[in-house]
């Protein structure tokens, strides 16, 4: 995505939103095809994340997810939403943090960000929810800081959120 359409989108959503981290080109597929043909037509498009397919219909409203896994180890005549699983997508207007905690209860690597009434806007990719459990280690650490907790305190916090940030990975 150019820095201009990426300024654009985020100025329609506030700060530290889903709306404001999403990317937008992901791989899509249609309830009618098969893995083959989902498969076929994936080379040659420049996604900003393409871990998981995305199944919409044609008002690009989300109906589920296939990671792509998934559909590489199925064969070509699989019906694709065989493979489908429920996309657990939040609303572009929640908080980083939350999307974040959602990302980690749900096991997923990236999330998809709809709008009001069910539409695919895009996705925050696994980096993005790295980046925003990054600040939130580094704003805890400083509130424990300033509350006067020991270096073993601090420690302890750090292996423990550490390990939930790997399970992102």
């Amino acid at each position: 995505m150019n820095a201009d359409a990426h300024s654009n989108r985020r100025s329609h959503h506030p700060a530290e939103t889903a709306g404001w981290h999403l990317v937008e080109r992901v791989p899509l597929a249609r309830s009618d095809e098969t893995a083959g043909e989902v498969i076929a037509r994936l080379p040659g498009h420049a996604y900003d994340y393409a871990g998981t397919v995305y199944l919409a219909d044609e008002g690009r409203r989300l109906l589920g997810a296939i990671p792509l896994p998934a559909l590489l180890k199925a064969s070509p005549g699989t019906p694709i939403v065989d493979l489908s699983e429920s996309a657990r997508a939040v609303h572009a207007e929640m908080d980083q943090e939350h999307i974040a905690s959602h990302a980690i209860r749900h096991n997923m690597s990236a999330v998809p960000v709809t709008d009001a009434h069910g539409v695919l806007l895009g996705v925050v990719p696994p980096m993005v929810l790295l980046e925003v459990l990054r600040v939130h280690l580094q704003r805890r650490a400083l509130g424990y800081a300033l509350l006067g907790y020991g270096r073993d305190d601090l420690e302890d916090f750090f292996w423990a959120l550490y390990s939930v940030a790997a399970s992102l990975t």
